[in-house]
């Protein structure tokens, strides 16, 4: 509720009446003169108000508003009229004053009553209009006029409190991306990516500080830009990052063809205590000696641990899916040799196919602490999505899941297509949310969102055709998902990428939570934003605020950090 206090001048209304003579025994009184008079001053009644601004509301959603009036005049202000309100707008509780409101037809001098107003917009669109409220007093009729404003906005609607129309491509001169952010408790956010101009040993750690608005802070680093080398012989390219309980923040590299991890605290600065050698940098080494290990995700286990998953690919041979497992030091974890076995402690390697490549892009974590590495592997010359869940002790596949072996494979669109997991979310009831593309070479791209039961299952009461999937086809251009995430009330909100005529432009989606399209959300459940240039998204999170933050890179004749907030 907005309450509007006022202070204001008082507004005195002088009106002047010819002199009076005052004769007395037809004679002037001494010591008077014909020509004086006497000034007398009439008292009026004068309201004031502040405006109102009921700011931005989401279409259906409520801004309820206490607006104080004040008479700072000297007389009653009498027959008060409010005129009634318009499109949008109405009166708590369905009638004048509202439910809180102590105004009527009079307002005594020197005194205050308030109305109570409720803007509920039902469309994108400018709701401003100025209320009249017409009153009287001894002297004249008289009109107090209020400037309200509102605006409608859709849900998915880029904020405009954040920078200056809701989005940001920031350009240092080089190519640069957001792989990942965080929100602060001041509810500033670090934003982490990497920048160079491509040539060997380039590529350094970026660290961003920007205020709630999006702005900059200047007091971090250089304007708000922390640059960090770990490697002066080597990219730092970020792949990942997560934040531990204490606010320090591990990032995921890919380093010398293998991968590596560093750590910052929450001021951007490097902790050299991890590692080795007190450089603040971990690497890893190849698995297979000769094999080359790229990895795309990076997950936080309750001990503080790191699980990264990826893909190894061997001088010869197919690729397979890696997922290694590092100490809160950045150290391999060999503690356990089952995890990857002796020869390779630390490292699991899955090859589910015959004869095919198979690579993890995501990961997360169930109640047990328990691993989910999601990706695809090749199924008859065709790519499959691919989730396996590991023991976060053992390292072992668990058996209760997929079919008996850990593993789901499922040809997710059908026909025979190529598909792929990008993220996966685990719920609260143990189900599984995943979320990627399906490839048709002659058609394009398709994005998929589908729910698992907690047994590896397709979830039949997912989505409007009982299959657990719902495929989504764009304009019949290309479309993909990036990253799925629960809402408070339980919608599910998939992100990513869509081609258009011009540009990549974003995708929003949001769904209930049985999987159906929510059409309260954008158009019919769907949300494109384009930005004048090919947006790659990385990240997207719900803020404290409920707004969704989506980081990336906008592409054109260079690569740009990009960021957005929406309206949710």
């Amino acid at each position: 509720m907005k309450s509007l206090i006022l202070c204001l001048s008082c507004l005195l209304i002088s009106c002047e009446r010819p002199a009076l003579k005052a004769i007395l025994d037809d004679d002037v009184k001494e010591g008077s003169s014909e020509d004086s008079s006497d000034q007398i001053v009439q008292k009026t009644a004068s309201l004031e108000s502040a405006d109102v601004d009921c700011g931005n509301e989401r279409i259906g959603d409520k801004e309820v508003v206490l607006l104080e009036i004040s008479n700072e005049g000297g007389v009653e202000a009498k027959q008060m009229v409010f005129e009634s309100l318009p499109e949008g707008y109405s009166y708590s509780g369905g009638v004048f004053p509202g439910n809180n409101g102590t105004c009527s037809t009079t307002l005594a001098e020197e005194s205050s009553c308030f109305v109570e107003i409720e803007f509920v917009p039902s469309s994108e669109k400018d709701y401003s209009f100025t209320w009249d409220i017409a009153y009287e007093d001894d002297v004249s009729q008289k009109n107090l006029e209020v400037a309200v404003s509102g605006n409608g906005v859709g849900y998915g609607d880029l904020d405009s409190s954040y920078q200056t129309n809701g989005y940001n491509i920031q350009d240092y001169g080089a190519n640069e991306y957001f792989i990942d952010f965080f929100e602060n408790v001041d509810n500033s956010i670090t934003f982490i990516g990497s920048g160079g101009d491509g040539a060997l040993g380039d590529a350094n750690i970026n660290v961003l500080k920007a205020g709630v608005d999006g702005v900059l802070d200047s007091t971090f680093g250089d304007s708000g830009l922390k640059t960090i080398d770990l490697d002066s012989n080597e990219d730092d390219l970020v792949v990942g990052a997560v934040q531990t309980v204490s606010n320090d923040i591990k990032i995921l590299l890919e380093h010398n063809n293998v991968g590596g991890s560093c750590a910052l605290d929450n001021a951007g600065e490097v902790l050299n205590s991890y590692g080795v050698l007190g450089s603040g940098l971990a690497t890893l080494t190849s698995i297979l000696g000769t094999s080359i290990e790229s990895y795309k995700d990076v997950g936080l286990m309750q001990d503080g641990s790191l699980v990264l998953v990826g893909e190894s690919t061997p001088l010869s041979g197919d690729s397979e899916m890696v997922i290694s497992k590092i100490d809160d030091d950045g150290i391999l974890d060999v503690a356990v040799p089952f995890f990857g076995g002796m020869l390779n402690a630390g490292n699991k390697l899955i090859n589910s196919s015959i004869g095919g490549r198979d690579f993890g892009n995501t990961v997360d974590f169930n109640s047990d602490g328990n691993i989910f590495a999601g990706g695809a592997t090749t199924v008859t010359g065709s790519l499959n999505s691919l989730l396996v869940l590991i023991d976060k002790t053992t390292g072992a596949n668990v058996t209760s899941f997929g079919g008996g072996d850990g593993v789901f494979e499922n040809d997710i669109c059908g026909e025979g297509l190529d598909d792929e997991i990008l993220d996966v979310k685990v719920l609260v009831d143990g189900k599984i949310l995943i979320v990627g593309l399906c490839v048709d070479l002659s058609l394009g791209k398709d994005g998929y969102i589908a729910r698992l039961n907690a047994d590896g299952t397709l979830d039949t009461t997912f989505g409007s055709l009982s299959t657990g999937v719902v495929r989504l086809d764009i304009d019949g251009l290309d479309d993909l998902f990036v990253n799925v995430l629960v809402q408070p009330d339980g919608k599910i909100v998939a992100i990513g990428e869509s081609a258009g005529s011009l540009n990549v432009r974003t995708l929003i989606v949001r769904l209930s939570a049985n999987g159906v399209l929510d059409t309260t959300f954008g158009q019919s459940g769907i949300r494109l934003h384009d930005f004048g240039r090919d947006i790659k998204v990385k990240k997207a999170k719900l803020l404290t605020s409920g707004k969704l933050l989506i980081v990336g890179r906008a592409i054109g004749a260079s690569e740009d950090f990009f960021s957005a907030r929406l309206n949710m």
